[in-house]
Parts: C-alpha cells; sequence; structure tokens
C-alpha cells in the first residue's frame, strides 16, 4: 500500500512537471504576430550600400489584416499591403497553431520554440533555368534587440540563407532576415537583388494592433 502511494505521488508530481515544463518552453507565436483583424503596420524602405550608407528606397509601405476565414477548419487571416511602396502589392494568409505559424500551403513561417531545425526551403528560379537560388529559414537571434524608427524591441529572428548555384555568382552566402518583436508583429526585413551587392531594409515607423 506504502509503495503504491509512493508511486501515485511520484505520478502526480510528474505530471505538475510536465505541465509546468510544456507551459514554460514556448510564447504563443501570436504574440509576435499579432493576427487580428483591423491590425495594420507602415514601414520604410532602405537601400544599404557595400560601404554600409543607407538611402531611402521605394518609399512607404502598408500592410493590414481586412479579414480572416476558415481553410479545412483551420481559422487564416489575410494579411494584404504594398510591397516596395507602389511597386508591387502582395498578399499572404498565416495562421497560429501554439509556438508555430504556418501560410495557407502549410509551410512554416516563424516559431517560438524549435532555434535548431530547418523550418522552411525555398527555391527562386532565375532567367536561365540551369541555375536558381534557394533560402534555407530557420529560428535564430532569441531576444535579439533591434532598433527601428519608432523604438528599441527584442526580437525573434525568422532567418534566411539564401545561395544562388551560378559558379561566377559573386557575393556568397547572404541574410534573409525577419525580427518579429512580441506585442508588436514583425518591425524588420532584410532583402535582396540578388544580381546586386547592396542590401535592402524595411522598418517600422507605425502601427496599430489590438491588445
Amino acid at each position: 500500500m506504502k509503495k503504491l502511494s509512493l508511486f501515485g505521488i511520484t505520478a502526480f508530481l510528474l505530471m505538475i512537471s510536465c505541465a509546468e515544463n510544456n507551459n514554460n518552453n514556448y510564447l504563443p507565436a501570436n504574440d509576435f504576430a499579432q493576427l487580428r483583424v483591423g491590425n495594420y503596420w507602415i514601414y520604410e524602405w532602405y537601400e544599404i550600400d557595400t560601404n554600409g550608407v543607407r538611402t531611402q528606397f521605394h518609399g512607404i509601405d502598408s500592410v493590414y489584416i481586412p479579414q480572416d476565414t476558415i481553410i479545412d477548419g483551420n481559422l487564416f487571416f489575410l494579411i494584404k499591403g504594398t510591397y516596395f511602396g507602389t511597386g508591387g502589392r502582395a498578399y499572404s494568409m498565416l495562421r497560429d497553431s501554439n509556438d508555430y505559424l504556418f501560410d495557407e500551403f502549410g509551410h512554416i513561417r516563424f516559431s517560438t520554440s524549435n532555434f535548431t531545425d530547418t523550418l522552411l526551403m525555398d527555391t527562386i528560379i532565375r532567367n536561365d533555368p540551369n541555375y536558381y537560388c534557394y533560402i534555407v529559414y530557420q529560428m535564430k537571434d532569441k531576444n535579439l534587440p533591434i532598433t527601428v524608427p519608432i523604438g528599441t524591441y527584442k526580437t525573434y529572428n525568422f532567418h534566411g540563407d539564401l545561395y544562388y548555384t551560378h559558379p561566377l555568382y559573386e557575393w556568397g552566402r547572404r541574410d534573409r532576415d525577419n525580427y518579429y518583436a512580441r506585442g508588436i508583429g514583425a518591425i524588420k526585413e532584410r532583402a535582396q537583388y540578388v544580381a546586386m551587392p547592396t542590401n535592402l531594409e524595411r522598418v517600422l515607423i507605425r502601427y496599430n494592433v489590438q491588445k
């Protein structure tokens, strides 16, 4: 009887310990995405040359969430807006699942818990089909402070390593960064034109999210 009681107490304590660990292992992914209808974000683009000189580039982007929808039983949020100012329009659909964000194709777009595995591989075909770019994404830089015009915030980075398979490509591996701040959303993005040595940055200048 004593052995049985001791086993029951031990099992109970283990269950409590596991529950506490599960609760503390990660933050909800939506804390960093702020997927709610009516939320919006305003960004500026900058070009950074090989000497580190920044110049404003392509104007202003406006990104907002006009609606949500159900796909295969999952709640997705439509994200619409401009990309490169007036140069293009973009939209995506995201849903949160505890510590992950997924797009409508089932691809992982962010995680608060997995800083080890490759989360996504993306391929970009150039004009010559024999050579292409591919980007390998994983989470990096947990709680890294990032400064944008409206302040400095601790961020999680959905980071991509971009490679171009052409043997004469002279700029090597390049960084594609997507920094998210808790309670705000995406605050900074780093991208490139593959055929140019400069970097492009999109930084948050204004936002409105529902608490």
